[in-house]
């Protein structure tokens, strides 16, 4: 028995634009993010789909929406799915960050200061999510629409460090295709594609 899982980051802000954190800041799409997820959409029509999923806050909820609509599925939220809390650092450039908080770079990789979620918490979080919807859909395929750290740090956890942030960055509305098996090993069969975008 398998499940397969379409990983799916949110369309555009303009917080993304500008290169500004967002975290758990509920920043909706910009114009150019909804025209993303339209196309999105427009190019999962045809797949199926047991169930549709999504983080709670406003960019990934409203992606998700748009892809539901075709299939006439529900959205279901979980805050689990959430990108990761990076505290006062909210709503600051990465340059701001970079300028403000000299230990910025250890603070990025173990978290635990400023409000900064640590690395191993929201990979918690996002994995045992994850693996309860994944065991709960055995033999269908579900969509879940998340953010790009968030993505980037599960796929470095369940592939041993072969997916992850040292590859290339996630673009908006990316589609990662995994499967998750009963033995609990997941394997990726796609990363980062785009295609209704090219």
């Amino acid at each position: 028995m398998e499940t397969k899982i379409l990983l799916i980051r949110h369309g555009e802000t303009l917080w993304n634009r500008e290169f500004r954190k967002q975290g758990q800041r509920d920043v909706p799409l910009s114009d150019l993010g909804r025209d993303q997820a339209a196309k999105l959409a427009g190019y999962l029509k045809n797949e199926t789909f047991s169930a549709i999923y999504a983080s709670d806050l406003s960019r990934a909820k409203e992606t998700a929406q748009l892809v539901a609509k075709p299939h006439r599925l529900p959205v279901t939220v979980f805050p689990e799915f959430r990108e990761r809390n990076f505290g006062e650092w909210e709503g600051l450039m990465d340059e701001e960050v970079k300028r403000k908080y000299p230990d910025w770079k250890e603070v990025s990789l173990n978290g635990g200061k400023y409000g900064v979620e640590t690395i191993k918490a929201m990979q918690k979080r996002f994995l045992e999510k994850c693996e309860e919807l994944a065991r709960k859909h055995f033999g269908g395929q579900i969509a879940i629409v998340a953010h790009g750290l968030c993505i980037h740090m599960f796929l470095h956890l369940v592939t041993g460090g072969e997916y992850g942030p040292r590859r290339e960055k996630l673009k908006n509305t990316s589609l990662t295709r995994l499967i998750y098996r009963q033995n609990g090993r997941w394997t990726v069969e796609s990363y980062n594609e785009v295609p209704h975008l090219q």
